[in-house]
């Protein structure tokens, strides 16, 4: 299969809704949501840190690389305060729980979600080559062509 042409709308809650499916167990991550930018993708929630929850935010921009999505961490805030030492802690954590899941992979400041691959493992061949990304207030299109 192959996808010619192809615009994907994604709202903040369809986005929601397939984070909770997708890490539907986050702990010790509480209060997990995605909003949608015109800047990026925003994940925000808390977690238990002493006897405090503390809120945090990450702000990621996601662009088209062929098969490709990648997502590259912009920045990091923690209570409220900007947190840029944490980023590389954060990227490693990730790293560690995408480890064994085909079509995903951490690379240097970016998480890259290779969707063919993806796909493959889910039992249906696709060919797919993203074109553009675009983020907008609660809103997320993902454009594929074969140019």
């Amino acid at each position: 299969m192959e996808i010619q042409s192809l615009k994907v709308f994604v709202t903040e809650d369809e986005a929601n809704d397939l984070l909770a499916r997708v890490l539907p167990d986050a702990e010790p991550l509480e209060e997990l949501r995605v909003r949608l930018t015109p800047e990026g993708v925003v994940v925000q929630g808390s977690y238990p840190a002493m006897m405090f929850k503390t809120s945090f935010e990450t702000l990621w921009e996601v662009t088209a690389a062929g098969p490709e999505l990648v997502a590259r961490l912009v920045n990091v805030k923690i209570a409220g305060l900007p947190a840029t030492l944490f980023k590389g802690a954060l990227l490693r954590m990730i790293r560690d729980a995408v480890a064994n899941q085909p079509g995903v992979r951490v690379q240097e400041e970016a998480v890259r979600v290779h969707v063919e691959e993806l796909a493959r493992h889910q039992g249906l061949p696709l060919r797919v080559r993203f074109s553009a990304v675009r983020c907008s207030i609660a809103s997320l299109v993902l454009e594929a062509g074969n140019g």
